[in-house]
């Protein structure tokens, strides 16, 4: 999952709003949505970010691994014996 909570934290560190980007036309409320729920936004939305903060694509977002879903193998038992058509 890509999450854009670095993207947010620099936003209050520079003291702006998420209006201040939107008053500036770098992005519309919508883009500003999909970010707030961390969902995918184009590369030219991250370039027009970058260019207004002066950052790198890596300073706005991060990835963050899915749950790894573990399965506990099931164990069985196989009993060999000897092959009658096997000729030797």
């Amino acid at each position: 999952m890509i999450s854009y909570k670095p993207f947010l934290k620099m936003l209050i560190d520079k003291e702006m709003k998420k209006q201040d980007l939107v008053n500036a036309g770098v992005l519309s409320w919508t883009t500003m949505a999909k970010i707030d729920k961390n969902q995918k936004v184009s590369l030219d939305v991250i370039e027009k970010i970058c260019k207004f903060l002066n950052c790198q694509p890596g300073d706005l977002f991060e990835y963050i691994p899915d749950e790894i879903k573990t399965t506990i193998p099931r164990t069985f038992y196989v009993t060999l014996r000897d092959n009658p058509d096997k000729k030797d």
